[in-house]
């Protein structure tokens, strides 16, 4: 087998601030992959450089290297790792163009593909994944300094790399088409980022809020921070939010903790046990014919997937199950003479007539009656304290058919008491093949800002400043250096 032996002709200090090791401010490394087996690769007058210090002339085209036993091969020609390809022009890997260079070096027995780019063409990267380039120039400024004060708080998350290009940190596939709104939103915040306390901030971004936020330490386990704590969104955008649903079989749900070692046979019920202060669910009881088990609802939620179970921020209840009143209450949109008859049979229900096996299933009841919206329920759920005046003011709202004004809350109680029974949705009587559902609210985790409520408020006359102003209370904009 022969090995590639070409002359150095490039001049060093041209691609040394290319290569692996060398640490500029405005240079961050991406992690691509790192567990490749081959790398399609396609460019024009790139060099290719080898951990041997060997280069090739200046060359175009298409090629694959494929990983074997260590060593990188293009045919039979061997390549010394690391493998640096570097160019003037955009370099294809797998289909994906990248600016700066790209490195192929050998980490723990596995093929790691790492992007060196300037922070800005990284950040270009970032928001054409994070966000639609469609959106209203303010959310996409909230979005920039969002991704680049990220950027900033990396530290050694992936080892000598500084971040990954995946969902794990943010999703990066290298630079996109030229969008004016990108390049303008970057211009325009250039260098600015979040800060608490004279540092740069610890911030979260994800999909949907569902109405609500989280704070960090009720999702991570994490100390109190200031500014990730649970909001309910603004009232201007208080009904914007995505909703969801997921319908499972009980046979299906054992099978999948059977795979996690979990069971307790046929399964009778599955019952939220621990709320957030968000009202999110953070525990499930799931008990069966053979025994009971609490389960975190991060296991829950990964057995099925996250695309799938899109928040913690549901409730469970049987298909069918349900009495005509609550069937009437979660029907589709009606229309106004419709809503009115249902609003005249609310203002005949007596409280006496009603029998429920927790404080939480009768404000449960009483929101899916119309008294609180699905919002304020899940807020209410927080606010543990003060059930029996929440309880009161439904009932009367349901016997007068008006409903005082009221204000989200800012605050709510930070230690839910999760002794305290949470809304419990039984599978009574369960067989195997009986199906379940889902409804929930939101998409991601919950903590920080949420992207499509960023979008709403930024079309509601909002600017950057005052999204992220609201989303991370305390913090304040200030220009600094990203890596």
């Amino acid at each position: 087998m022969k090995k590639l032996k070409v002359t150095v002709f490039v001049l060093i200090i041209l691609f040394s601030f290319l290569l692996p090791g060398k640490s500029f401010a405005n240079v961050v490394s991406v992690l691509l992959s790192d567990n490749a087996n081959a790398v399609q690769i396609s460019g024009t007058d790139f060099v290719l450089t080898t951990g041997d210090s060997m280069c090739t002339p200046e060359f175009s085209g298409s090629f694959v290297l494929n990983y074997r036993a260590g060593e990188v091969y293009c045919g039979d020609v061997q390549y010394i790792l690391p493998v640096t390809l570097t160019s003037n022009n955009p370099i294809s890997i797998n289909g994906l163009n990248y600016k700066g260079s790209i490195t192929l070096e050998e980490k723990d027995g596995k093929l790691c593909l790492v992007n060196y780019v300037d922070v800005e063409d990284y950040l270009t990267g970032v928001l054409a994944c994070e966000m639609s380039p469609k959106w209203p120039l303010e959310a996409l400024k909230a979005q920039a300094v969002l991704a680049r004060t990220y950027l900033q708080n990396q530290g050694q998350k992936h080892g000598k790399y500084t971040i990954c290009n995946s969902e794990h940190c943010q999703v990066y596939k290298g630079i996109p088409k030229h969008c004016d709104t990108i390049t303008k939103a970057l211009a325009e915040t250039q260098g600015t980022l979040l800060y608490y306390n004279n540092v740069p901030a610890q911030v979260f971004y994800f999909a949907d809020s569902g109405g609500v936020t989280a704070s960090s330490k009720d999702v991570w386990g994490r100390e109190v921070i200031p500014y990730l704590i649970s909001k309910p969104d603004p009232d201007v955008i208080s009904q914007k939010f995505l909703t969801w649903k997921f319908r499972c079989n009980t046979a299906l749900l054992r099978e999948k903790l059977l795979s996690k070692g979990i069971d307790v046979g046929t399964i009778l019920s599955i019952t939220p046990t621990v709320v957030d202060e968000s009202g999110r669910v953070k525990q499930l009881e799931v008990r069966g014919e053979s025994g009971t088990r609490n389960i975190p609802v991060s296991l829950f939620r990964s057995i099925f997937g996250i695309n799938k179970i899109k928040s913690t921020l549901f409730k469970i209840e049987t298909q069918g199950s349900m009495d005509n009143d609550m069937q009437q209450a979660s029907s589709p949109l009606k229309t106004q003479q419709e809503t009115q008859q249902v609003v005249n049979v609310k203002k005949a229900i007596k409280r006496t007539n009603q029998k429920f096996n927790s404080k939480v299933d009768e404000l449960t009841w009483l929101s899916e009656q119309g008294a609180y919206t699905t919002q304020e329920l899940y807020a209410i759920l927080g606010d543990f304290d003060n059930y029996d005046s929440y309880i009161k003011n439904g009932y009367e709202i349901l016997k007068t058919g008006k409903k005082p004004p009221t204000k989200a809350p800012d605050t709510f109680v930070t230690n839910p008491k999760e002794s305290e029974p949470v809304q419990s949705y039984t599978v009574n009587g369960a067989v195997v093949g009986e199906e379940f559902v889902i409804t929930g609210y939101g998409y991601g985790h919950g903590v920080g800002m949420p992207q499509n409520q960023c979008k709403y408020l930024a079309q509601a006359g909002w600017t950057y400043d005052q999204i992220l102003a609201y989303y991370f209370p305390g913090t304040v904009l200030t220009k600094g250096d990203a890596k």
